[in-house]
Parts: structure tokens; sequence; C-alpha cells
């Protein structure tokens, strides 16, 4: 099959609040994973890149399009599954009303509630903003520190740990001079990050595992920041305790269903020194790369994963 692989690395070595970019490595990696499924890649620079090809010919180039685009600014720009879509193209993965769904953090946590799914306490900002909320009213409800998310962000984007009134003010200005989605204040929980991919094997979604991710010297990571997600070594490890597992799990196929998710996905969780579970947020474009949670967690290779979800996907895209 001829798949596409649609990127864009501009600024990839820029880690602010204000870009998107895809990482040239990881884009390699996926090329050479499909190439040794038997797959051709074709590499798509940009969106505009993308456009130019459907535009100049009465058969695009693939098959399917993997987007490799980070969803930064989801909610504030045009999708390039839009045109996809429009132009009745297959893509790999889930549909635009499941990645708007998962980029909102505000409504994916509203509706974990409502699956009595427990979320660390929160307060959510809309845009336009008037003026910064009171920090002592923030501190008062969700204790010190607490954590800021840039709303609609991917990627560990925007997140940052408050520990001070300063580096609330400096971290707010920048929030919402940069960012249009929304503000969302959440409580710090003291404890390990856990994430479970859910993939679909044809039939019916499966949970893998419950996956840790590990420092350079195979230590915790107290904190998981877009520094350390993408210019760090990180591993990926099956945490062990099945009672954990099992019920971190049954959450992330519950989230996976209701945030409409159908190919893949990856909740993310923080638990507690003493077994509490509270869900983060669901990414409905996880990462796939060859040492990534996907792999760790499931009994196949590399290529095999990525031959399974192109095939799946293009299978569903196409039914009549």
């Amino acid at each position: 099959m001829n798949v596409g692989i649609l990127y864009d690395a501009h600024n990839y070595t820029v880690t602010s609040i204000e870009n998107d970019f895809s990482l040239l490595t990881e884009v390699t990696k996926i090329k050479k994973g499909l190439e040794e499924a038997n797959h051709k890649v074709i590499l798509v620079e940009n969106i505009n890149e993308m456009v130019k090809s459907i535009l100049s010919s009465a058969e695009p180039p693939w098959d399917i399009i993997i987007n490799h685009i980070s969803w930064t600014r989801t909610l504030q720009k045009i999708s390039p599954l839009t045109f996809l879509d429009f132009y009745n193209i297959p893509y790999v993965g889930n549909c635009h009303k499941a990645l708007m769904l998962c980029a909102d953090k505000y409504i994916s946590k509203l509706i974990a509630q409502e699956l009595n799914i427990p979320v660390p306490k929160f307060i959510f900002q809309s845009s336009p903003y008037r003026s910064l909320l009171n920090y002592s009213e923030i501190e008062a409800t969700l204790g010190s520190p607490f954590v800021i998310k840039a709303n609609g962000s991917s990627g560990s984007l925007g997140v940052k740990k408050i520990c001070s009134r300063t580096e609330y003010e400096n971290v707010c200005a920048n929030f919402m001079k940069n960012w249009h989605n929304g503000i969302l204040f959440e409580e710090f929980i003291s404890g390990i990050d856990l994430t479970v991919p859910v993939l679909n094997n044809g039939k019916e979604y499966c949970a893998l595992a419950a996956i840790q991710y590990l420092d350079g010297e195979k230590k915790e990571i107290p904190f998981f920041t877009r520094e350390i997600k993408y210019f760090e070594d990180i591993s990926c490890h099956i945490y062990q305790n099945k009672r954990i597992t099992a019920l971190l799990k049954t959450y992330a196929t519950k989230i996976h269903t209701a945030l409409y998710c159908n190919i893949f996905s990856r909740s993310d969780f923080r638990l507690t020194d003493n077994g509490q579970i509270f869900f983060l947020e669901c990414n409905a474009t996880p990462d796939l790369n060859p040492s990534g949670a996907f792999v760790t967690a499931g009994d196949f290779t590399y290529p095999e994963l990525l031959d399974h979800i192109i095939k799946l996907s293009f299978e569903q895209a196409t039914k009549t």
C-alpha cells in the first residue's frame, strides 16, 4: 500500500508554547517500520504540500495518510483531516470528532466524571480572558503546588507546575497572550504517571497494559513535561501491579469509547502512593515508535503494529 506521512518539522528544536513540530527522528522510524511491513512510503512535508498533491492530480499518490502533525492549538486551526475528509482520502487513526474531544482536556475531564472515573480537582478559565483568576482562590481550592495546562494542546505542551504567585503570574501572562482555547488549572497529584494504550484488534477495543515511563537511569519521573518527553532519554516499562492494572484498563476502555476513539488511543493517569487513580487525559493521536507504549504493551513487532493500524484504518475508511 502507498502510505503518505504528513509532518511538519519547522522550529523542531524549540519547546515553547507557540510551536508545533514533528520530530524527524520519529518520522524516520515510522517510515522504516512501514517499509519493513512492505508498504511504500511517501513523505509529505507540510499541509500545503499535501493540498497541492491533492489538487494537482486526478488521483493522489497515496492510498492512505498518516497525520504526524502535532495537535497543538487543535481547537483554533483547520485540521489537515478536514481536507482529507472533503476529498475522501483515507487517513490513519481516529475521526476528527474524537481528536477534538480528546484535545479538549476540560471536556474530556467532564466526560470522565460522568463515567465515575476519578479526576484531579480542576478549575477552567475560558477565553476571552478578562483578567487573571485570583491566585489565592486557586491555591485554596487546588492546593500548592498546582498544575496549569493549555486547553486543546497535546504532547505535554504548556504543562507547568506552579509553586508561587510570581510563577503563576508569569506563566498565565504567556498563556493569555498566546493561547485562546482556555486555561486548565489542576490539582497536583503526588505519585507516578501511568499510561494505557488501547487498540482495536479488528473486533473489539483492547486495553493492552499499564505502562510507566522511566528516565535514563530507570528511575521514576516525578513530573512529566514536554522537555522530558521530547529531549530526554526515557523508556517504557510494563507496570506489574495486577489490581491497579485491571482498574486502569477498565477506565481506559471506557474513556476510549466515550470519546469516540476507534482505531487506537492512549489514556494517561496519575497513581498516588496509596493506590488512588486519577485520569488526566486521553490522546487520540498517540506516539507510534518502536520503543513506545504500544509495542512495549503488545504481543507484536513494530512493523506488525504499523501494518495492522494501516490496514484497519483503510478498511474502516473505505467501508460502503
